[in-house]
């Protein structure tokens, strides 16, 4: 009669040692993963604004009046004016969480002309793990789009932006994004 044979205590012990550091390198995989994913959010909205920026700037600005036959028409160009608050105000309600805005948020600026978020028509609809910031020097003409996060809630905000400056009737724009984290680059 043949013996039963189970598996002893130390292949068992082995075993559950191998599937115990599967699971840990699988999670750190998958947090790498959606980390990653949290982060293009706030690559694709800065360029974004960015784009916008230089869109807008490319607009032509007519001076208010009629022109006579001959006159100069080119009008003036002019990057859009700062927002007046970020989105979401407060950097709080995007530490270690989703934030959804509302659309009155985004279009805060709406009744000043070529102002803010309105002006780049820039908004977000879906939830956000950033806070978005745009700010315009016009008499430097440049301009900076930013963004603030704390993915992790550790209190330790991270700050990212691309910048932008006028020459002639073009936006020159930063080919990279600038990150921080604690004045660290």
């Amino acid at each position: 009669m043949a013996k039963a044979r189970g598996f002893t205590l130390t292949e068992l012990m082995v075993t559950v040692a191998i599937v115990g550091i599967i699971a840990v390198l699988s999670g750190t995989a998958v947090w790498r993963y959606r980390v990653a994913a949290k982060r293009a959010e706030v690559t694709n909205a800065l360029s974004k604004m960015a784009h916008a920026t230089a869109a807008q700037y490319s607009n032509r600005r007519f001076q208010t009046g009629v022109n006579t036959f001959g006159a100069d028409d080119r009008g003036t160009r002019t990057l859009c004016a700062s927002a007046s608050t970020p989105v979401p105000a407060d950097v709080n309600s995007i530490q270690g969480k989703k934030y959804q805005s509302t659309q009155a948020e985004w279009s805060a600026d709406v009744v000043k002309a070529n102002k803010g978020f309105s002006c780049l028509r820039f908004s977000l609809n879906g939830p956000q793990f950033y806070q978005y910031d745009y700010t315009a020097d016009q008499a430097a003409g440049t301009f900076i789009a930013k963004a603030n996060g704390d993915l992790d809630g550790d209190g330790i905000t991270s700050h990212f932006e691309i910048a932008g400056v006028t020459a002639g009737s073009d936006v020159n724009i930063a080919a990279g994004m600038k990150e921080t984290t604690n004045g660290t680059e």
